[in-house]
C-alpha cells in the first residue's frame, strides 16, 4: 500500500455548462482538484462524498438556488464551517450581498468574474486549508507519540514479571503489533556459537509459520536489515524496502513497504533483533526508532532476568 496524495477539492455549483467551464479553466493552474454541480440537490449528493476546501455557488439556480443550498450546507455538520463564495451577475446589490453573507457566506463576487480577484480568493482559502491539515496532522502525531509512550511504558512494566523466555518474547512482539498497529512485528535471537540470528518469536500465522521453517539469518548477511542492526548495535531502518538493494524481502510478508530493526542489547551485549514492518512508504521516523529503541532495552532486561532465572531453577546436572 503507497501513499497517494490527494489535491484539495473545490467544489463549484451553476445551472449553466459554459460558466462552470469558465471556473475550470480559472483555476486549471492550481493544484486542486475542482468537482462540478449544475443544481443544488447534485451538490447536496456530492458533498457526501467527497471533503471540499471552498464552494463556489452561482446564487440563481431554478429548484434550488444559491442561499437555499447555503443554509443546507450550514445545516450539515460536516459542511457547517465550509467557506462559500456566490457569485451572480443579476443579484449584485447591497441587499443580496447582505443576504449571502447572512446565508454564511465568506465572500460575494459579481459576474462577469475578474480572474485575478477569483483566483486571489481562492488561493487564500486553499493556503488556510493547508494549515489547518497540517495542524491536524501534527496534533495527530502527538497523539500517537503519547499513545505509543504509554504503550512502551505498560509493555516495560509487563515483562519484568514474565519469567518464561519463550512467553515474554510472545508478549512482546504481539503487544506491540496490537498497540502500534503494526503489518508485522517478530524478533530474532542472536545464537553466538552459530552466529545466527534466528526467529524466536512472531506475530499471526506469518510468525507460526517462520517459526516451523525454522527461519535463521546469518549474522554476517550482507542483504538483512536485521544482520546489520545486529552488527552496528544501531536501528536502521528503510523507507522504502521495493527500491533497497540491502533488503531481504520475505515470501510470508508480501505487503511490506518499510522495516526497522532495533538491536536488543544488554550490557553491551547483543541479545537479538526487535524487527517490525509496514505496508506503506516511510512508515517510521526518528521518533519510531526512539520509541522502539527504549523498548528494545525494556526487554533486553527482561530476557536476560528470565534466562537467569531459568537458570538457576534448572535441576542441577540437567
Amino acid at each position: 500500500m503507497t501513499n497517494i496524495e490527494t489535491k484539495p477539492k473545490v467544489l463549484i455549483v451553476d445551472d449553466t455548462p459554459q460558466n462552470l467551464l469558465l471556473l475550470v479553466r480559472y483555476m486549471a493552474s492550481l493544484p486542486v482538484e475542482v468537482i462540478q454541480a449544475s443544481s443544488g440537490q447534485e451538490a447536496l449528493d456530492l458533498i457526501k462524498e467527497h471533503d471540499f476546501f471552498v464552494a463556489v455557488l452561482d446564487v440563481q439556480m431554478p429548484e434550488m438556488d444559491g442561499y437555499e443550498l447555503a443554509e443546507h450546507l450550514r445545516q450539515n455538520p460536516a459542511t457547517v464551517t465550509l467557506p462559500i463564495i456566490f457569485v451572480s451577475a443579476v443579484y449584485s446589490s447591497e441587499y443580496h450581498h447582505r443576504k449571502g453573507y447572512e446565508s454564511g457566506a465568506v465572500d460575494f463576487l459579481a459576474k462577469p468574474l475578474i480572474k485575478e480577484i477569483f483566483l486571489s480568493k481562492i488561493k487564500v482559502f486553499l493556503a488556510l486549508y493547508k494549515q489547518r491539515v497540517e495542524l491536524q496532522q501534527a496534533n495527530d502525531i502527538l497523539l500517537k507519540r503519547a499513545l505509543q509512550l504509554k504503550t512502551v511504558s505498560q509493555v516495560g512494566h509487563q515483562v519484568t514479571s514474565v519469567l518464561d523466555p519463550e512467553e515474554l518474547l510472545a508478549v512482546v512482539v504481539n503487544q506491540i503489533k496490537d498497540n502500534f498497529g503494526y503489518y508485522h512485528a517478530h524478533i530474532y535471537l542472536l545464537n553466538q556459537e552459530d552466529k545466527d540470528l534466528v526467529m524466536a518469536e512472531g506475530t499471526g500465522e506469518v510468525g507460526v509459520a517462520l517459526k516451523e521453517r525454522a527461519h535463521h539469518i546469518p549474522l554476517d548477511a550482507d542483504v538483512s536489515l536485521v544482520a546489520r542492526a545486529a552488527r552496528s548495535g544501531e536501528v536502521v531502518w528503510i523507507d522504502n524496502v521495493r527500491q533497497s538493494a540491502d533488503w531481504m524481502p520475505n515470501d510470508l510478508l508480501p505487503d511490506t513497504y518499510a522495516e526497522m530493526a532495533i538491536p536488543v542489547i544488554f550490557k553491551g551485549d547483543v541479545l537479538g533483533v526487535l524487527d517490525v514492518q509496514e505496508n506503506k512508504i516511510a512508515a517510521f521516523d526518528e521518533g519510531d526508532a526512539s520509541l522502539m529503541g527504549s523498548l528494545a532495552n525494556h526487554v533486553a532486561v527482561a530476557l536476560t532476568n528470565a534466562r537467569l532465572f531459568e537458570e538457576v531453577s534448572r535441576p542441577k546436572g540437567v
